[in-house]
């Protein structure tokens, strides 16, 4: 990754994601990232006081979410 904070790919997210990390990755802004850590079904784990998405997890929660955004679209 270069200075630019942002990601072409990926593969360039590191394993484990924290909230910082995650509003660079999806571009939103730091308070959503944290909210996004704090609603119901997100698969955050903690370790200690920190919380953590697994990178796999995310992907998978996002795609499911998509899912039933386009379900109730119809």
């Amino acid at each position: 990754m270069d200075n630019n904070n942002y990601f072409t790919s990926f593969d360039q997210v590191p394993v484990v994601i924290d909230a910082k990390m995650l509003s660079k990755v999806m571009s939103i802004s730091l308070s959503k990232a944290y909210e996004m850590f704090r609603s119901k079904g997100f698969p955050c784990i903690s370790l200690g006081r920190r919380k953590v998405v697994p990178k796999d997890k995310l992907i998978e929660w996002l795609n499911r979410s998509a899912g039933a955004i386009d379900y109730y679209r119809r």
